[in-house]
């Protein structure tokens, strides 16, 4: 058993099914607090959030039961990107990775092999494969719900939560409100 001073919460989530904030403490104990108004969008396909105080990423659980997890900033001033390369990918290109991922034959077998390989190197932290919102954009055109889902969720599974920002807006929220001269 573990003395009071020593409990620490070792997770926290918010829980679609049943409206919850739940945190659960190092002896196991848990605290669920209702929600006072639904987290989740009627149209999200998300069923919980959860954070690992302990793990450096955000897991989010769809209501398919696939999990998805998100890199957190960092605050300590370490190297956020730890050395990896970004690498861009074009929508076609997600797809056939997405394929690939799932045993599908699109594209030569030379072709699945690489997109196997980045799959790999994604999986074991040695790139970053940035989302953008022109794939979302691009992807939500898809009348194949099936498919549009399993391409969007390998993208959010794949760049970990990394994203391609419009360097218009980049450069706004860096210069902010400037004085004129």
């Amino acid at each position: 058993m573990e003395n009071e001073d020593d409990l620490s919460v070792v997770l926290v989530t918010v829980d679609r099914g049943s409206d919850t904030f739940v945190m659960v403490r190092s002896d196991g104990k848990e605290a669920r607090l209702p929600l006072d108004s639904p987290m989740f969008e009627p149209t999200s396909l998300l069923s919980r959030v959860s954070y690992p105080p302990t793990f450096e990423g955000l897991v989010a659980e769809t209501l398919k039961g696939d999990s998805i997890v998100f890199e957190l900033p960092r605050f300590d001033g370490g190297d956020q990107q730890a050395n990896r390369f970004v690498v861009y990918l074009d929508q076609n290109k997600w797809r056939l990775v997405s394929d690939a991922s799932r045993g599908q034959q699109s594209g030569t077998p030379e072709d699945r092999d690489a997109a196997l390989r980045l799959v790999e190197w994604s999986a074991e932290r040695k790139i970053i494969l940035p989302a953008s919102s022109g794939r979302y954009y691009e992807t939500t055109k898809w009348s194949n719900a099936e498919g549009r889902y399993r391409l969007g969720l390998s993208i959010l599974q794949l760049s970990r939560g990394w994203q391609l920002r419009d360097p218009l807006q980049v450069w706004r929220d860096e210069l902010g409100p400037m004085p004129l001269f």
